[in-house]
């Protein structure tokens, strides 16, 4: 061997050495090259995995909420299409009262009245119980439903006292969304009359007055006692302000007596005596009942 290769073949030895050490070091660095190229591989997989699963999770969210609104939206569809049969059923053709309250009664104990308003959809049968919370929650079938029913303050018809009758303000447009809509002047000015159908009588009532008020005791004692602007009055949310209600007061313009009028019981204009005790003496909640 010359002594220019033999040269040569001592710098190679010595680069080696300086760049792994042994032939064991040099090993260890490929191995540690490898599991770092195998790293850079596995990274872009385990990304992509990734997304692919919460791609995934994002789905089954999505899927499970829109299917909750959809039961939730099926849900009010059918309470509404149980009160439009029920307004076709309880509807004849007498020119006094369009109303069988004896079908009405049949199916609930408690009904009051049924309440119209011309080119709204108030439309409802009304309902009187022991108390103010019942009716919240429940339809007139007593079913649970987040709508309710329309129904008259229990305190209503006791010593003088006014009609006071609430309602939730539902967003899509039913129960006493459009008793909110008095807010309006125009609205108000083009919806004045109002039918109120009892089991008695027939009584036609004139809109006087709207405003809202932060709800509170004296709110529903003014609502049930005061009389100057009418003994009538609706009420529901109002969401003009913080825990508002909405106040619709009415006065009667006229009143005609059904014939052969039967009693019911514990119903509007005729409550039973023995009933009424009961309810006279029961503590009511302290503010206004109807919610948004």
């Amino acid at each position: 061997m010359s002594q220019a290769t033999a040269l040569g073949a001592r710098m190679c030895q010595g680069t080696f050495f300086f760049m792994f050490g042994t032939r064991t070091g040099m090993e260890e660095t490929m191995r540690k090259h490898g599991k770092i190229r195998a790293l850079h591989r596995a990274v872009p997989i385990f990304l992509a995995a990734l997304s692919l699963i919460s791609g995934s999770i994002l789905a089954d969210l999505c899927t499970e909420r829109l299917e909750e609104q959809k039961q939730e939206i099926q849900k009010q569809e059918q309470e509404i299409q149980k009160q439009e049969q029920l307004a076709e059923l309880v509807k004849e053709s007498s020119k006094i009262s369009p109303i069988d309250f004896a079908y009405l009664i049949s199916c609930n104990p408690d009904t009051a009245a049924w309440l119209y308003i011309p080119e709204t959809n108030i439309d409802y049968p009304v309902v009187q119980g022991k108390d103010n919370e019942t009716y919240m929650t429940r339809n007139f079938y007593g079913e649970e439903a987040p709508s309710g029913t329309i129904f008259l303050d229990y305190q209503s018809a006791i010593r003088q006292k006014n009609y006071v009758f609430y309602g939730h303000n539902m967003k899509n447009g039913t129960m006493f969304r459009d008793i909110a809509r008095y807010a309006e002047k125009t609205y108000f000015d083009t919806h004045r009359q109002i039918w109120l159908y009892t089991p008695q009588e027939t009584l036609e009532l004139e809109a006087v007055e709207w405003f809202s008020a932060p709800n509170s005791r004296e709110l529903r004692e003014q609502c049930l006692t005061e009389q100057t602007k009418g003994t009538y009055v609706f009420v529901t949310c109002s969401y003009d302000g913080k825990d508002n209600r909405g106040i619709l007061w009415a006065r009667e313009v006229s009143r005609v007596e059904l014939p052969n009028k039967k009693s019911y019981g514990m119903m509007l204009f005729g409550i039973d005596e023995n009933k009424s005790s009961i309810v006279d003496r029961k503590q009511g909640k302290s503010n206004l009942q109807a919610g948004g």
